[in-house]
Parts: structure tokens; C-alpha cells; sequence
């Protein structure tokens, strides 16, 4: 009797003593947590492709400096060698961009401030200010990491934000390219309205290039790269439909991407006609017969108007073997709607195919049945019609 009252007194003992340990290290835990130093852990991106080994695969970033302790930092790292230009200047400035990154928002805007109103002639005079320039592209690239839109903003507002020597000495195209680009990596719609606008502002100089940035979304979003690609300057457009068009991997993907394609090329037939050839390409490479080529063009319920914009990549469906065949060639007679381009499309496959080696009499009949003018397909023919590299 004893020894199991005093068993369970032991019980209760180890009990009361278990839950005031518990209860100290929990408060413990809480005590070292509030001594520690706050960290960012992000996974890095990288910059251009190839160009990302200035950033390790994770960052820590202190937020325990200030702007004017990062100031004196570039400062004591200014070197009197060649200025890098663009988003490159990370890649000579790795040490000034690690001490930027461990700024905020506020500590960034403010550092550019410092940069471009100092007289410091480690950062040039009036005569050569390339050094500051460099610089508040590194703080930049460092803004971008985080705050895209920000950056974007600077750039785009430069003689306010910056100051009116940072547009007078470098176009900044390269530098918002990067930005969108990062701000596609953070929120792919936002960073292609951006894109957009920007294409439609840099379309006549020739310097702002959509595709890479397309292409890069595309790789997680083709859908959402291919939606943007109607809104973009049309000479902007068949670029980036050549590289995305050319990655499907199915006929259905195939489909989908016509369909979300057609309407908004509807007043665009050279892009339409690109991205049909190209798909269609891709549907043929996959299948032996062009009549599985042809069921997938049967099944878009193309519009007797959307036929004739994209007749030149008709001219490839008889490809693999059976060109100027008879059957192919009769589809192409009953599909299309009476046109010039239905006509040169009869004329040049038999002119240029088998089915004229093969059955003279037979091509010949076919011709005059659907009354297609020799002299006129010959006039087209000498004028390139429906000619071209559709692929």
C-alpha cells in the first residue's frame, strides 16, 4: 500500500516538474528568437541567361545597414577601369551590388539620391559621370531584385527620379528590359503590361525587344505569353510567335494555340499566317498522312476570310512525298473558297508536282474544270505570290 501511494506521488512529482520545464523552454526559445538578427532567405534568379553566377543559389540579407554606410561601400569600391553598361555593370560590381541588396526600398531610393547629387571625384566630375551612372545602374539592378515596379518607375521618370545626366549619357532600354523581365518573374501579368507599353513606346527606335522576355514567360506561361503577343506593335509580333509556336508538343496544344491566336490576329494576316505554317508544320512533322493534316485544319472551323489568310501555309500541306498528288491537291480545291490564292495553289502544285509526270491528261482536265487562267498564275508566279519562308 505504501509503495503504490508513493508511486504515485513520484507520478505527479515528475508531472508538475515536466510542465515547468516545458513551460521554460518554450520561453526560452522566444527570448532567442527576439535576439535575432532578421533574415531574408529568397532563391535567386538569374539576371540574363548564362549570367547568373554573380548571385549564389540563396541570399541573406541583413537589414541592418543603412544608405550612407552603403554610400562609403561603393564609394571605397570604385575602380578607375572600363564602365560596364546596361544590367551587365553587376557583373563588375558584386560586392557593391551584395551591400545594396541588403537595403530596403527606402535605403535604395535614397542611396541613388546620395550617388547622383555627390561631388565625390571617385564618381567623376561634370565632364565624365559615366562612374555615377554605373553605379545607380548597380542600385537599380539591386531595387529590380525586389521592387521591379519601382525600378521601372525610375527609369521611365529618370530626370525626376535620377536626375536629367543619366538620360543625357545612356539610353536606358537595356536597364527597363531587365526590369520588366524581373517584374515578369515576380507577376508575369503585370510585367507583360508592361512590356506592352513599352513596346508600343520604343517600336520606332528599334532598340526594345519583345522576344526574350516572351520567351521567357512562355516557358511557365504560353498561354499568358501568346495572349500578349496581339497587343504588341505588329512588327513586333512574329519573332516570338517563330520561338513559342515551335515548342507545342501535341496536336491539341496545337488547336489551343491557333484559337487563342486567331481573333486577336484577325487585322494581322502576315502573324496569322505565320502561326498557322508553323503549326501546321508541327501537325504534319507528327503525323505520316496529310489527310490527318487536314482533319486538323477541318476541325479550327476557319471562316472562308481566315482560309485566304492563311492559304500560303496550305502550299505545305502536300510535303513528305505526295506533292502535287492528286488528293491532296483536290482537298486543297474543295476546301479553299474561289480565290487567286485557291487558283496559284492548284496551278503550282501540278506545274511543280508529280501529278503532271504522272497523269498529263488528268492534271490538265483539272486545270480547265476549275478554269484557272495559265497567264495570270504565271504573272503571280514571277511576283512571288504566296511565296516565302512561312517555317
Amino acid at each position: 500500500m505504501k509503495t503504490a501511494t508513493l508511486c504515485i506521488i513520484l507520478c505527479i512529482c515528475a508531472l508538475i516538474l515536466g510542465k515547468r520545464q516545458s513551460s521554460r523552454i518554450a520561453d526560452l526559445e522566444k527570448r532567442i528568437a527576439a535576439f535575432k538578427v532578421p533574415v531574408r532567405m529568397e532563391p535567386s534568379r538569374s539576371a540574363y541567361e548564362g549570367n547568373g553566377d554573380y548571385r549564389g543559389k540563396y541570399r541573406q540579407r541583413a537589414a541592418s545597414l543603412g544608405a550612407q554606410e552603403v554610400f562609403e561601400t561603393v564609394l571605397s569600391l570604385v575602380r578607375n577601369t572600363s564602365v560596364s553598361s546596361g544590367p551587365d555593370v553587376v557583373m563588375e560590381n558584386r560586392e557593391a551590388l551584395q551591400a545594396m541588396l541588403k537595403l530596403d526600398l527606402a535605403g535604395q531610393k535614397e542611396l541613388i539620391r546620395l550617388i547622383a547629387t555627390s561631388n565625390d571625384p571617385r564618381l567623376g566630375d561634370r565632364r565624365n559621370i559615366l562612374r555615377k551612372w554605373e553605379q545607380i545602374n548597380v542600385c537599380l539592378c539591386a531595387m529590380s531584385d525586389r521592387h521591379p515596379e519601382t525600378a521601372l518607375e525610375y527609369l521611365r521618370n529618370s530626370d525626376e527620379r535620377i536626375g536629367s545626366f543619366y538620360r543625357e549619357w545612356m539610353e536606358p532600354d537595356a536597364m527597363i528590359s531587365y526590369t520588366i523581365r524581373r517584374l515578369c518573374e515576380h507577376d508575369p501579368a503585370a510585367g507583360l503590361q508592361e512590356l506592352v507599353a513599352e513596346a508600343g513606346r520604343s517600336v520606332h527606335k528599334g532598340v526594345f525587344t519583345a522576344t526574350d522576355i516572351l520567351v521567357s514567360v512562355a516557358e511557365d506561361e504560353p498561354e499568358l505569353a501568346l495572349e500578349t503577343i496581339p497587343r504588341l506593335p505588329v512588327a513586333s509580333r512574329v519573332d516570338p510567335l517563330r520561338i513559342i509556336l515551335s515548342k507545342t508538343d501535341s496536336d491539341e496544344q496545337c488547336t489551343r494555340q491557333f484559337q487563342s491566336l486567331r481573333h486577336g490576329l484577325r487585322d494581322d494576316p502576315a502573324s496569322l499566317d505565320t502561326a498557322f505554317s508553323i503549326l501546321l508544320g508541327n501537325v504534319s512533322k507528327r503525323n505520316n498522312s496529310w489527310r490527318k493534316s487536314a482533319a486538323w485544319i477541318e476541325a479550327l472551323n476557319l471562316s472562308n476570310e481566315e482560309k485566304l489568310r492563311v492559304a500560303k501555309g496550305l502550299r505545305g500541306l502536300a510535303e513528305g512525298g505526295v506533292d502535287g498528288h492528286p488528293e491532296p491537291t483536290q482537298w486543297i480545291a474543295d476546301y479553299l473558297p474561289p480565290s487567286k490564292e485557291r487558283n496559284f495553289i492548284l496551278w503550282s502544285n501540278i506545274r511543280h508536282g508529280v501529278w503532271r509526270a504522272m497523269d498529263p491528261q488528268a492534271a490538265e482536265a483539272f486545270l480547265r474544270k476549275n478554269s484557272i487562267d495559265e497567264v495570270e498564275m504565271k504573272r503571280l508566279d514571277d511576283e512571288k505570290f504566296l511565296s516565302g519562308d512561312s517555317h
